[in-house]
């Protein structure tokens, strides 16, 4: 069940300390919360966010909003509706109800361009696994994502393997 991103996330130090794409997560699961709006303008859901949070910077706020935000929108989980400057949460996006359903998707999507990318690299190699280390850091993964796909892929390579012949 959604809840307001006052409910998750307790301060505006903790708000603030979110990566862009956690955060995002937050946000979706608020717009989710709050179903009454139709679309919603990013400067004023982060002057309406900002003041929630007491004794804070509300420039250091509003700012980590706005960035997480506009991560939404580069992603397609936000898009453009009627006037400037105003939103609406696309298909893609209405799938988010709860900040955990963003990581699991982002996750996903990882796990499958870099399963592509291992097999484009390395034509289905085995030794891949010695360098994919190497190659999802070029990629801009950081530790917990590339250990995250790398059970993912020995999951795939071992089932592989482990599946019982048909008989004819």
């Amino acid at each position: 069940m959604s809840k307001s991103i006052f409910d998750r996330i307790s301060s505006a130090e903790d708000l603030v300390a979110k990566d862009t794409k956690e955060l995002a997560g937050f946000i979706m699961e608020d717009l989710a919360y709050d179903s009454s709006p139709l679309r919603w303008n990013p400067d004023n859901y982060a002057s309406f966010i900002s003041p929630g949070y007491k004794n804070c910077n509300q420039e250091e706020v509003q700012r980590s909003i706005l960035e997480a935000w506009y991560w939404l929108v580069s992603k397609g989980y936000l898009v453009p509706k009627g006037d400037a400057g105003w939103f609406v949460t696309s298909r893609k996006g209405a799938s988010i109800r709860v900040a955990t359903d963003l990581q699991i998707q982002l996750r996903q999507g990882i796990r499958e361009a870099m399963e592509k990318l291992v097999y484009e690299e390395t034509r289905g190699n085995e030794e891949c696994y010695l360098n994919f280390r190497e190659l999802a850091n070029r990629k801009g993964l950081d530790d917990s994502e590339i250990d995250d796909v790398l059970q993912h892929l020995k999951g795939i390579h071992h089932s592989d393997h482990t599946q019982t012949p048909k008989k004819d």
